[in-house]
């Protein structure tokens, strides 16, 4: 019978895993760098635009529910950027995000 071995990860492995690892180190943490690029995106564009206000108000969805601290700088975003168009005015007075259906273009 064959003695068991442990497998143990060399240095070249080790390396390739820190080049790899999740950035930010949380769960769904794709949804932090999608909304993290999408805040990039729309920071190339006009401000009180609806287009502007719709993409805000998107990302805004994909972390409302997980983690509202991160999403409330996409909230601020939105008014702040985007307070004369239809999407602001209705997130500042709710004081977070509206719902998309139907809505804008």
């Amino acid at each position: 019978m064959a003695a068991s071995r442990i497998n143990v990860a060399g240095k070249e492995e080790l390396a390739r895993l820190a080049q790899n690892e999740n950035s930010p180190d949380k769960h769904f943490h794709y949804r932090y760098r999608a909304a993290e690029l999408a805040c990039e995106a729309a920071g190339l564009m006009p401000d009180n635009a609806n287009a502007t206000a719709r993409v805000l108000c998107k990302v805004g969805t994909w972390l409302q529910n997980r983690d509202p601290k991160a999403t409330d700088h996409f909230y601020k975003a939105l008014v702040r950027r985007c307070g004369r168009t239809e999407f602001g005015r209705e997130a500042d007075r709710l004081r977070w995000f509206p719902k998309l259906e139907g809505k804008g273009p």
